[in-house]
């Protein structure tokens, strides 16, 4: 038989039968189970638009349950000409959205050494999901630069330190919000740095991170109820109020506030305070702000991430 006859296919010849490799029984049934998740996505589908409540709970259950396969599909319901189908597609998007930064934000609490700035920004995206940090990021880099513009035309040292107080209270006006105290604006801070209002330890939280950017040392003070900020400079030190624009505030006001609201001294109240322990309290603030506006889940998540936090061998946070 010649070498060219058809025929004569060598054992180097790929296209022979005996040399195609049989298929894996796994490949196959992975393969299977992908197309049977494939189809029963586009069943459920076909169903977002129903009517009936029952469907519309499983169908959801089932589409979160699915977890990012469902996003293509959702994506697409979300642009769908059907009212119905779109508005509930987009309702699961942005459900799905925070369920992802929650988690993000839980495994950031429970196993990370904490940072304040970083802790608030993740907290932010918790409520806004789709938030782009960097914008709020280059505000406080804008702010930072003010501040350093005005400490360098001015000599003593803690009057170059206090050019933080003067620049973000006196002169852009960032100061406290009295009416609905407890609103999700006064707390998540790019809705603070939007509208220059918030609570003491949020405002107390950005004149810090502001200072640290713009080399001034600071430190915030835990006193019950009205987080302040001490400004340093070698050894010496002033207390400001950032909810009260950078009021110059001394010890003696302090004791004065403590004695006005039935509380005794504690020296530990005006020691620096850790990040972590910052962040403690912003999360009971958060759990505060979801209990007076109903909001159970989010209390019960704000609730696990102060376990998760007090769990964190990093954090070290004193309760109490």
């Amino acid at each position: 038989m010649q070498a060219n006859d058809p025929q004569s296919s060598g054992p180097g010849d790929s296209s022979s039968p005996a040399m195609i490799a049989p298929e894996h029984p796994e490949t196959g049934v992975r393969a299977r189970a992908r197309a049977e998740r494939k189809q029963r996505l586009r069943w459920l589908g076909d169903f977002l638009g129903d009517d009936s409540p029952i469907v519309r709970a499983e169908v959801r259950r089932q589409l979160l349950a699915a977890g990012r396969t469902a996003v293509p599909l959702l994506k697409r319901a979300a642009e769908s000409p059907d009212a119905k189908v779109r508005s509930r597609a987009r309702v699961m998007l942005g459900e799905r959205a925070r369920r992802e930064s929650f988690r993000r934000l839980c495994t950031y609490v429970a196993s990370h050494a904490i940072d304040l700035e970083t802790a608030l920004f993740l907290l932010a995206r918790w409520a806004d999901p789709e938030l782009d940090v960097r914008p709020w990021r280059a505000t406080l880099d804008n702010l930072a630069q003010q501040v350093q513009k005005l400490a360098n035309d001015r000599n003593e040292e803690l009057y170059r330190a206090s050019a933080l107080a003067d620049v973000l209270g006196r002169q852009l006006g960032f100061g406290g919000n009295a009416g609905e105290f407890h609103h999700p604006d006064n707390i998540h801070l790019h809705r603070a740095l939007a509208r220059r209002r918030g609570m003491p330890l949020t405002l107390s939280a950005i004149y810090h991170v502001v200072g640290k950017r713009a080399g001034i040392r600071t430190a915030l003070l835990p006193l019950p109820g009205h987080v302040m900020l001490r400004l340093y400079a070698g050894q010496k030190s002033v207390i400001v109020d950032p909810y009260d624009r950078g009021k110059l505030r001394t010890e003696r006001d302090c004791r004065a506030y403590l004695k006005l609201n039935g509380l005794g001294y504690q020296q530990a109240w005006f020691h620096d305070a850790s990040d972590a322990s910052m962040l403690r309290r912003q999360l009971l603030n958060l759990q505060k702000s979801a209990s007076v506006r109903g909001r159970r889940s989010e209390s019960r998540a704000a609730q696990t991430l102060l376990v998760l936090l007090d769990r964190n061998p990093h954090a070290r946070v004193k309760v109490g």
